[in-house]
């Protein structure tokens, strides 16, 4: 993934100065993203940003927005990472627009991922997995 010491954690509030300028957008984007859904939030060993993936709660599930990442790799992976807290927090299933790139798209079906009604869905959580 990334040479040195990294680590993985959910964004608060106080991380809105670093997302305003990862993101390039207002403070206020950034706060309503995280009120209304979250983030996690990859970082090097300095905090500096390496990588973000964002959500936001919705009907059935969380809408993702794009992994945010210089590398494939990396937006692969926070997916996978986003996918297992869902899983955790009991969240049926993940959407998300699709991609404009054709090799992200693919990305995105090697993953799970299939068209529905227009978007990119997942089933991640929910009862389906328990066993019995």
């Amino acid at each position: 993934m990334t040479g040195g010491a990294t680590r993985l954690r959910v964004a608060g509030l106080g991380d809105t100065p670093a997302l305003v300028k990862f993101y390039d957008e207002s403070a206020i984007s950034v706060q309503q993203w995280l009120e209304q859904g979250g983030a996690l939030l990859l970082e090097a060993a300095g905090g500096e940003l390496l990588g973000a993936v964002r959500w936001r709660y919705g009907d059935g599930g969380w809408w993702l927005e794009h992994p945010l990442a210089p590398a494939g790799d990396i937006k692969r992976w926070l997916l996978t990472k986003v996918e297992a807290l869902a899983i955790v927090h009991n969240i049926p299933a993940l959407y998300l627009e699709p991609p404009d790139d054709a090799e992200d798209a693919r990305t995105y079906a090697r993953l799970g991922y299939a068209i529905t009604a227009g978007h990119l869905a997942k089933q991640v959580g929910g009862t389906w997995q328990v066993k019995r």
